[in-house]
Parts: structure tokens; sequence; C-alpha cells
């Protein structure tokens, strides 16, 4: 008759031995940087730009910087807008013209914050008129077309 199999006590020695070779609880990959580097200033490129149709995006980019001048990078940055509504901004920094006007996009990344302005002015490239000829007797006349 075939009994269970028992289970023998060991030694302590050889339990923590097999629980350090199987790694006990510990994660085998690693986590979020616990005690990231504090970002002390932003720099956007670039930092001032012209759009001059609707539609038309463009990429921005976030140096972080840290106290001591270094570059960080690995850190998470917000991008928003304040101004006229003349543009919205996405996640990652593209920029889209949606009206005329001036916006300031801000990048911030933990307590520091770097800008760019934006200024949205659409450019005529032609212009047609289709209203019949008109004749002007005195300089200041007007015309509805």
């Amino acid at each position: 008759m075939r009994h269970p199999a028992v289970i023998q006590p060991v030694g302590l020695g050889l339990v923590a031995l097999l629980a350090i070779a199987c790694g006990g609880d510990t994660p085998t990959t690693p986590g979020p940087n616990p005690d990231p580097t504090p970002v002390a200033s932003i720099t956007v490129s670039p930092g001032a730009t012209a759009l001059a149709s609707l539609g038309i995006t463009t990429p921005l980019a976030a140096e972080l910087r840290s106290a001591a001048g270094t570059v960080i990078t690995g850190q998470q940055v917000t991008w928003t807008r304040r101004g006229t509504g003349a543009t919205t901004v996405s996640a990652s920094g593209v920029v889209t013209a949606v009206t005329n006007g001036v916006d300031t996009i801000v990048a911030t990344s933990g307590t520091a914050s770097g800008t760019a302005v934006v200024t949205v002015q659409q450019v005529a490239v032609s212009l047609t008129l289709t209203s019949p000829i008109q004749s002007f007797q005195l300089l200041g006349s007007t015309a509805t077309l």
C-alpha cells in the first residue's frame, strides 16, 4: 500500500537558501524611480512660433533640467494652453491652429514650468472677387461686393 508523500522538516539554513534562490516576494522587474531628480527648469522649443493657416500643426519639445543644470529624462510633462483659444495642444506637445490669435503653451513637470508663444495669423495667398466691375469717382468711395 502506498502512502501519500510526507514532507519532512529540514534545517532552517536550507529553507533560507531556497527562499533566497527563488527570489522570495521581491519583484524581478524594476519599478518606477521612487526618488526622481527634481525638475528645476523647463525650456520649451521653439520658444515662439507663428502658424499661417488653420489646421496646421507644430510639435513643441520640453527640455527638463535639474538645479545643477543637468538634463533630466523620463519625467512626465503636462502640456496646457492659455490665451485667446487660437490653438489646441496635445498631451505630447503638438500644437494645432484653430483660429487667429495668440496663445501661450505651458509645459509643466512637478513645480517647474516653461512656455512658448504661438501666434496664429492666417495669410491670404490669393483673393478672388466675383463682383461686377465697380467705378469709383471720389477718394474714399465704397462699394458692397
